[in-house]
């Protein structure tokens, strides 16, 4: 998935508020794909994403993925880059910077953990807010 560093760095500013949250998530790594859905053979709908450029197309299932392994594991890697800054400048007295953007990833990666970020994503586009 294109740009994970960046909605990482979007999500530390939003203010913790779902709806941005998926906001940010479709405005950053979605902004080249445009939302396709089709009917299939049993006139079911089929949510699909299909890249601007690239012959790629993501479906629920994908970006699901996407949520729960690549973007956690990102956060989880931004947090110890945190942690490891923070036990290294314990001594100038600069950790309340850092200790607030450790406890902000948490919060981030409990969103995502938990699929509310995820769901609230879905729920956007079904409700039509993102359409």
């Amino acid at each position: 998935m294109e740009n994970i560093q960046e909605l990482i760095s979007e999500l530390e500013n939003c203010n913790g508020n779902y709806f941005e949250a998926s906001c940010v998530y479709k405005d950053v790594c979605l902004k080249n794909y445009k939302y396709k859905p089709r009917l299939n053979i049993c006139n079911q709908v089929i949510h699909e994403w299909k890249h601007s450029y690239k012959e790629q197309t993501l479906t629920v299932d994908t970006i699901k993925q996407i949520l729960v392994h690549e973007v956690f594991n990102e956060l989880s890697e931004r947090q110890n880059k945190y942690l490891s800054e923070s036990q290294l400048n314990s001594k100038n007295g600069e950790n309340e910077t850092l200790q607030r953007k450790i406890k902000k990833i948490a919060e981030i990666c409990i969103m995502v953990r938990k699929g509310i970020l995820f769901k609230e994503f879905i729920d956007n586009y079904r409700l039509g807010y993102f359409n």
